[in-house]
């Protein structure tokens, strides 16, 4: 009866336990990148089409204005990537200002003081799709912004966020989102369905290179994951006709293989305890 009663206790505990640190683990990358999967390259209309969709719980909008022509820095090529992002991508994207406050209208901005050593109310000139205009800097941030591309010692990109202004949109303004799904063991059947079905893309090569996916988060949450070919960097091989084999995140990898081994040592661990208890039916 004893060692039923702690054969028990044990296993019961260790898969609590399990499970609490699964959820630890996803409740922490969450907290730096809340998302799912994204669809890039959508016109607004699709955008606020998947947003209605029963499996979606939420939506974050991003919209690039567009990339600076000329270096804004003198020591180094230095490039602005201007990007309007909605309430709920600044949330997801976990975006805290170190300084200041978020844009209110079209010629306010706020830059990422990691590239840019710029003051609350300085302005900038860039030009922008061939378009000059002048930006008062009114925050900052030093987290890294996702839309800034980290380059070499003398070549980079810095993210700054622009006003999001949702009424100058027309349906066919081409927009990037993220996605937050009610079910995140079914993101691959629900993302799929979805561009099946309002025809996001027109080439698998080109769904592939559009439909992407936060594949650490989703290994960590045990996502199955076989038979799935998954974009989780730009690295990509390309094999037989052009097909893309989409590697996947190490570091995940090794977390579900030591929770497998986690799980064997609570099996033995448990026998060991009804063997020696004089208890065979396990």
């Amino acid at each position: 009866m004893f060692g039923i009663a702690l054969g028990t206790i044990l296993l019961i505990t260790s898969l609590i336990l399990i499970t609490s640190y699964k959820e630890y683990v996803v409740n922490i990358m969450r907290l730096e990148e809340n998302w799912e999967a994204k669809f890039a390259n959508i016109t607004y209309r699709d955008a606020l089409e998947i947003a209605k969709d029963s499996n979606i719980k939420e939506i974050s909008i991003m919209h690039n204005i567009g990339t600076s022509e000329e270096s804004i820095s003198e020591y180094m090529h230095l490039d602005v990537n201007l990007t309007a992002f909605d309430k709920n991508a600044i949330k997801n994207y976990h975006i805290v200002l170190t300084e200041g406050r978020f844009p209110e209208n079209k010629s306010e901005i706020v830059v990422d003081k990691s590239f840019l050593e710029k003051n609350i109310g300085e302005q900038i000139e860039l030009t922008i799709n061939g378009i000059k205009n002048n930006y008062i800097i009114v925050g900052k941030t030093e987290n890294m912004l996702p839309n800034g591309v980290g380059g070499s010692l003398t070549h980079a990109t810095a993210g700054c966020i622009a006003y999001y202004d949702e009424t100058a949109f027309n349906e066919y303004t081409i927009v990037d989102i993220t996605i937050l799904t009610k079910n995140i063991k079914k993101i691959f059947k629900t993302t799929k369905d979805i561009a099946s079905r309002l025809n996001l893309y027109e080439t698998s090569e080109e769904q592939y290179e559009n439909l992407t996916y936060f594949n650490a988060l989703l290994n960590y949450a045990l996502v199955d994951m076989e038979d799935t070919r998954v974009r989780t960097s730009n690295s990509i091989e390309e094999i037989g006709e052009d097909v893309p084999i989409w590697t996947v995140d190490a570091d995940s990898l090794e977390f579900g293989e030591d929770l497998r081994k986690v799980v064997i040592g609570i099996i033995a661990i448990t026998r060991n305890i009804c063997y020696y208890c004089n208890i065979y039916f396990i």
